[in-house]
């Protein structure tokens, strides 16, 4: 790549290098994987010229899609796939935002495709996705259940089958690679010869596309060598200038380590503050209580609850000696209760709130 050639150029040079070194006159179509990346790195690459976009998570999707059409950019002339797996639950936004789908691996998520399909956006194109390595941490369906999805999405309407997809083992064994790549070929030249339409074999990506290329790949999955090292996070909001100026947590609390801050920010000028970590939220607390004048730990715990508590028991006590003394009752000998405290049986009992006063009051001082 010389000075002023682009990741955009290498890379489609590099396809078109792959396809004259194995013979084949088809085409290659090359899909940018742009998950993690931001809008502006979309749109940046849609004006080389690129239109197929993948990503691996619809909601960040859909939030890419609305920020370029807010912008003001050529949103409505790109090509939008799914490549990541699908919920049952996201179905609906699939159908009705995206143009392709490469990741279908189970019968359970062709109809609400086809109900939710918009009719004026044409038949969703819909690649079965392989777990040709059997791994089981990939989505994917196994090769014997090809024939299954493919005649139910055959007979669907608003569902167009194109082929096939496959995400072989990440080894750095390049001879287990290309086994998987040609065992996907064989599935799919089975495929083309029994259904009308399929033209698409989805396989290769930044590390292995040449590979894959030479083995028959019609499409090539490049994210990397197009974007550089993924950055950010799914979840912060992509797209979002202040979401990818905000620094994690984690590199806050380790620059504090290194600066000397304390949990609180400020600085540690003695053995004792540098004992607390800052990610325990205790010792957040027993610092806060600290600052306030309190002794941190366990015992000044117990020892502040004990001290609440006898204030409570000394405020009762007073409360139960002024209450008898104003019914006639010598504190220093509670059991001396006068004759007209007492009511006979049967009849109404108006003092008997006083009567558990003051056997609050004998207890006490039993």
């Amino acid at each position: 790549m010389n000075f002023c050639e682009t990741p955009f150029d290498s890379v489609i040079e590099r396809v078109a290098a792959a396809r004259r070194a194995s013979g084949r006159a088809d085409k290659v179509s090359l899909l940018a994987v742009s998950k993690t990346q931001s809008a502006a790195a979309v749109d940046a690459l849609a004006r080389f010229g690129q239109r197929a976009f993948g990503e691996n998570y619809v909601q960040e999707a859909l939030a890419k899609q609305r920020e370029l059409a807010a912008c003001g950019s050529t949103s409505s002339a790109l090509e939008w796939h799914l490549i990541g797996p699908l919920q049952s639950n996201k179905c609906r936004e699939v159908a009705a935002h995206f143009d392709w789908l490469q990741s279908l691996d189970r019968a359970k998520l062709i109809e609400p495709l086809a109900r939710h399909r918009p009719t004026n956006r044409g038949p969703l194109n819909v690649l079965i996705q392989v777990n040709i390595d059997d791994e089981a941490n990939k989505s994917g369906c196994a090769p014997a259940a090809i024939a299954a999805l493919t005649a139910s999405v055959a007979t669907t309407p608003n569902l167009r089958l194109r082929g096939l997809m496959a995400i072989p083992a990440a080894t750095p064994d390049l001879a287990l690679r290309r086994d998987a790549f040609q065992r996907m070929r064989a599935l799919f030249d089975a495929l083309h010869a029994t259904h009308a339409g399929i033209d698409t074999l989805s396989m290769g990506m930044s590390e292995d596309f040449e590979l894959a290329i030479a083995e028959g790949a019609t499409m090539v999955r490049v994210g990397t060598v197009l974007f550089g090292a993924r950055c950010g996070n799914r979840r912060s909001g992509i797209g979002n200038s202040k979401s990818r100026a905000a620094a994690s947590p984690t590199l806050l609390r380790l620059l504090a380590m290194l600066v000397g801050l304390g949990p609180t920010g400020r600085c540690c000028t003695n053995a004792t503050d540098s004992r607390f970590p800052i990610r325990d939220t205790r010792h957040h607390r027993l610092h806060r209580r600290r600052q306030h004048g309190a002794q941190p730990g366990r015992r000044a715990d117990s020892q502040w609850r004990a001290r609440r508590f006898d204030r409570g028991r000394r405020a009762e006590r007073r409360s139960s000696r002024r209450v008898g003394a104003q019914h006639g009752v010598d504190a220093n000998y509670p059991n001396s209760i006068p004759e007209s405290s007492y009511s006979p049986v049967g009849a109404a009992q108006p003092r008997q709130g006083f009567d558990r006063k003051v056997s609050r009051l004998r207890r006490s001082y039993n």
